[in-house]
């Protein structure tokens, strides 16, 4: 019979939970989200798409054909990303599906629904050791942070990355302080599923050996289960890493890094604290890091392994960021965010100790009061998230005019996205096709580098349109491209194809829009008069990723 004090402890995490995920979808009503295209971070469509095709794939019935499935989705839908990213996500992103439904707004929810379990963790981490204020606190400021609200609001894979980081340091920190071989168990299983989930979880193959340096645990390096556990994990996910290395490499550019460029991203790594963080939270993480550095040399049997092991999380995740090709920025360290905050509960948990040995009599809730007022009087707001007009173009000049069985030609990197996305939610199992003018036209990595034109001349564009054939095209001009480096010449020559003389391409609507993280762009609207019934055929080039094409005749 389980004990009252048990039940009212799992009745607590219980309420904690729902408060922080009432808390972040109150955060993703305010920032527009629901109502917004897909146009947060270029890859959030991708993600979509991929998780749409995954459930698809489930609920169709027949599993004998995995790769043969996604194919024939790509020629559809070309943002079909696995491979590109391992699949725990989208395997998360399907499940959820089937319990919420299809379209991105059902999907965005479970960002909040990850953020939670991230937070009622954290909470449940810290309540034993800084008291519940502390923890509370530690918990609802994970939401509020920039990085984390933006994260909350996007489909992206950084929520259950976090999530899968601090369950990970939650079970090493349990084997450091008990030796259980069982918490390295989890250890591996959660490492395992990081990695599966994004790349940047390789970072967490190091944790256990990190963890027990950074908290002086020394005698814990003699033991052959702590490498055992991170062999297993790098074990269990070498399969997938090797037989996508080269879709993955496909997106980074190691051609650049070198020492001048890896120094240059620590000094980033290091810019982003603050900013990340905030004005008041940074200097109780440093605090929190100090204590734990001096405590260590001043009382070494009150070694904290609990701040050793989020500095170690820290420090491999920034660590593998400013190794990695495509660079540090804030999004990508929200993995470590959990661990951060922790190490600022324990600063201020400990500044307060401090201070009530000096004034006995100063209520304990004054310090994270006074935090808490600090962060909010600091607290930037709720993030609007872009998009929300692109959308509405969709829905009254793009959408009415898609028929099944036609292509469609999308030119410019934020319509890609969103178009793709838009329809596929709208259509989950594909009757048109949609063509990339990026892939058409032209030819470039993951990230739009080592960019070359396929198609030379707005004539040879024109062909293209026919053979294809395409009866309407959607063309994206005027913004800020998010990838400043990659071209445009595939927009403007499709956009010179169209307006040739005697062309068969009438302008059907127009409109100017916030492009999300693009900026203000220019949208045109083009049909075929009359258009062409000839079945469609596509060839599309992913010799960077697969070594091969996609071909329907």
């Amino acid at each position: 019979m389980q004990k009252p004090g048990g039940l009212l402890r799992y009745g607590q995490f219980a309420g904690v939970f729902l408060g922080l995920f009432l808390l972040g979808t109150a955060i993703l009503a305010a920032s527009g989200a629901w109502h917004s295209a897909l146009t947060g971070y270029p890859d959030e469509a991708a993600h979509y798409v991929t998780g749409l095709m995954v459930h698809q794939y489930v609920t169709g019935g027949d599993w004998r054909h995995p790769v043969s499935f996604a194919e024939n989705y790509y020629l559809h839908y070309p943002k079909v990303a696995i491979g590109h990213w391992p699949p725990f996500f989208y395997a998360v992103m399907a499940a959820w599906m089937l319990l919420a439904g299809t379209s991105s707004q059902s999907v965005l929810l479970l960002q909040p629904v990850l953020m939670a379990l991230t937070g009622t963790l954290l909470f449940s981490a810290l309540r034993s050791r800084t008291g519940p204020l502390w923890a509370a606190l530690a918990a609802v400021c994970l939401l509020l942070l920039p990085a984390c609200q933006q994260s909350s609001t996007q489909i992206m894979s950084e929520p259950l990355l976090a999530l899968l980081t601090l369950l990970s340091a939650l079970a090493v920190l349990r084997y450091l302080e008990t030796g259980s071989a069982s918490s390295l168990a989890w250890y591996s299983l959660s490492c395992f599923l990081a990695i599966m989930t994004k790349g940047s979880g390789l970072a967490l193959v190091g944790l256990p050996v990190a963890a027990a340096v950074f908290s002086l645990r020394f005698e814990k390096l003699r033991d052959w289960r702590l490498y055992a556990a991170s062999a297993a994990a790098a074990f269990l996910s070498a399969p997938w890493t090797l037989l996508t290395l080269d879709m993955v490499r496909n997106g980074m550019d190691v051609r650049g890094m070198t020492l001048q460029v890896i120094a240059e991203q620590a000094i980033a790594g290091l810019r982003l604290f603050f900013p990340g963080l905030g004005p008041v939270l940074a200097p109780l993480a440093l605090a929190g890091m100090a204590f734990h550095a001096i405590g260590a040399r001043t009382a070494p049997r009150a070694r904290d392994a609990a701040a050793g092991t989020a500095i170690a999380v820290v420090v491999l995740a920034c660590a593998i960021h400013i190794l990695s090709p495509n660079g540090i920025e804030l999004r990508r360290l929200v993995m470590a965010v959990p661990c951060l905050i922790g190490l600022a509960a324990a600063g201020g948990f400990l500044l307060q100790r401090r201070l009530n040995s000096s004034w006995p009599r100063l209520p304990r809730w004054l310090a994270p009061g006074l935090v808490a007022a600090l962060f909010l009087i600091t607290f930037p707001g709720i993030l609007e998230k872009p998009g929300r007009a692109l959308r509405q173009f969709y829905l009254s000049e793009v959408s009415p005019r898609l028929k099944p069985g036609i292509a469609v030609l999308v030119a410019g990197e934020v319509a890609e996205n969103v178009i793709i996305a838009e329809t596929a939610q709208r259509s989950p199992r594909p009757g048109l096709f949609l063509v990339r003018a990026s892939k058409l036209v032209s030819d470039s990595d993951w990230s739009g580098l080592d960019y070359r034109l396929r198609l030379a001349t707005k004539e040879d564009v024109a062909r293209a349109l026919d053979e294809v054939p395409v009866n309407l095209v959607v063309i994206e001009s005027g913004g800020v491209r998010v990838r400043s480096y990659k071209p445009d010449h595939d927009v403007r020559l499709v956009a010179e194809a169209l307006r040739q003389p005697g062309s068969p391409w009438v302008l059907a609507a127009t409109g100017r829009v916030d492009a999300g993280t693009a900026g203000p762009s220019a949208l045109q609207v083009y049909v075929r008069e009359p258009p062409l019934s000839n079945p469609v055929r596509l060839r599309v080039s992913l010799h960077r990723s697969l070594g091969r094409e996609l071909v329907r005749e």
